[in-house]
């Protein structure tokens, strides 16, 4: 019953994927890394995590508390920590994306 909801790209070989999947009786949500192969078929990585989907909404719930996190830092380029840009930067491909 694998069924992809929602993909984003990492970078040229790897994809972030969302899925909803059956193990045993229990109904899932992955999030999980994806590599390109040489012909350009996806496979897992062990990078990511699966929860059940009684727990994705408290999940969903913290993302959205970082995500209004970084969207309500300062300025970070009046600093010269780059973790503060790093930080900027997840803010604007965030508020790029509609989020």
């Amino acid at each position: 019953m694998d069924r992809q909801l929602a993909a984003i790209a990492k970078n040229a070989k790897e994809k972030i994927l969302v899925s909803e999947s059956e193990y045993g009786n229990r109904e899932l949500i992955d999030v999980r890394v994806y590599y390109l192969d040489d012909n350009d078929e996806l496979h897992p990585t062990k990078k990511g995590i699966a929860m059940s989907k009684d727990t994705f909404p408290e999940f969903a719930e913290m993302i959205e508390q970082v995500k209004q996190q970084l969207l309500s830092e300062e300025d970070p380029f009046t600093d010269k920590d780059p973790s503060i840009k790093a930080k900027a930067r997840v803010r604007d491909t965030l508020a790029d994306m509609g989020r």
